[in-house]
């Protein structure tokens, strides 16, 4: 598909404008070019002429799903499936719609009918498992990327997403496995390595090897400040804290407003001893986005002068913040306000009850939940 091709439909049309056909066919080109609003309007000249095609529907409703504006891609995969109850791609892709919104039992129920509609299908396994490893349940993810492997043993994205999973239930051997069969299948899989880079890294605690795989990550994607900020973590684990500084100082370099790179520069800086350097990466990151380290820079507070006041005072502000709009950041929040104040149970149920929410940065909660088996 090229401009050539744009250029034929475009005479189609002004031969006959009425061919719904050739604007869906134009759709198609704008949405593989990257030009999703001019893709939209095709499409809607398309059903605007051929109301009752089912696949019209669904292809416009990719292109929403593409924009992230999910309730319009489940409008219009809704109306394809009024037309058509057993179109398998509808049901597949509003799956997704609803996982992507955080709504994983719809995601899981539609899942459920697109497989009745077509058992072999591979990657209706894999979206399933990623909607039940989602919600946590990560023994019915495994199983349905199991699935998913003998039905298509190439695909290197279910092996990923096992990999995720077996991670996180703690099967780290069969994690990295399965990181090295992505591999093997895609030796440029940069999310294999990154996979592999987490897990050695923040699991095994085996820095030397997570630098390893965070150097090929770096080669293969030298543009992408997290690329640096994850390897300058394991290198600050490790305790080589130059090193870690100077691959923050890149990934700021790449991306001045990164708000993580100057918070783990903040640690780094701090692990050194030199406390004024942290806290003027925290203070900076704080300014460009206070809720992600509001808590760390309060967290340095209190121990480079004892102000646990000052602590809560912080916490409770962004707590009062997000009580209505955001519940799974406020219950995020209030259980790190309960580990300052030392109430372990009340920690653990507001972590668990964020996760079930759906609250973002699982790996945080998780390791919180983890530590307070200790």
């Amino acid at each position: 598909m090229n401009d050539q091709t744009i250029h034929e439909l475009e005479e189609v049309i002004q031969r006959n404008p009425e061919d719904a056909r050739a604007y869906s066919d134009r759709g198609r080109i704008y949405f593989e070019k990257g030009n999703y609003n001019q893709a939209v309007t095709d499409y809607d000249k398309a059903i605007e002429l051929d109301p009752e095609n089912t696949d019209f529907y669904v292809h416009r409703g990719i292109i929403y799903f593409f924009k992230g504006d999910y309730v319009r891609a489940i409008a219009d995969y809704n109306r394809a499936i009024e037309l058509d109850p057993e179109h398998t791609p509808a049901y597949m892709n509003r799956g997704s719609a609803y996982r992507h919104r955080g709504d994983y039992v719809r995601a899981i129920a539609d899942y459920n009918r697109a497989i009745e509609l077509t058992p072999e299908h591979a990657m209706l396994y894999n979206s399933r498992g990623a909607a039940y490893a989602n919600k946590g349940d990560y023994d019915r993810a495994i199983a349905d990327y199991n699935r998913a492997i003998e039905l298509d043993p190439e695909h290197t994205s279910t092996y990923m997403n096992r990999g995720f999973a077996y991670r996180h239930r703690g099967d780290y051997d069969r994690a990295i496995a399965d990181y090295n069969r992505a591999i093997e299948l895609d030796p440029e899989y940069v999310y294999a390595y990154d996979g592999k880079g987490f897990t050695y890294c923040y699991y095994k605690k085996d820095y030397d090897q997570a630098i390893v795989n965070y150097d090929r990550v770096v080669k293969l994607v030298s543009e992408d400040p997290s690329s640096y900020v994850n390897r300058g973590s394991a290198y600050r684990y490790k305790g080589d804290y130059d090193r870690a500084i100077a691959d923050y100082n890149r990934a700021i370099e790449l991306a001045p407003e990164y708000t993580l790179a100057y918070m783990h520069r903040g640690s780094a800086y701090y692990d050194k001893g030199n406390y004024d350097r942290a806290i003027e990466d925290y203070d900076h990151a704080v300014r460009l986005c206070p809720y992600e380290t509001e808590v760390d820079r309060a967290f340095a507070n209190w121990v480079l002068v004892g102000n646990l006041e000052e602590v809560i005072k912080r916490l409770e502000n962004i707590i009062i913040d997000f009580h209505e709009k955001c519940p799974n950041c406020y219950y995020y929040y209030t259980g790190v306000r309960a580990l300052f104040t030392n109430d372990r149970l009340s920690a653990r149920r507001c972590f668990k009850i964020a996760l079930k929410l759906g609250y973002a940065d699982r790996e945080k909660a998780e390791q919180h939940l983890e530590n307070l088996k200790k």
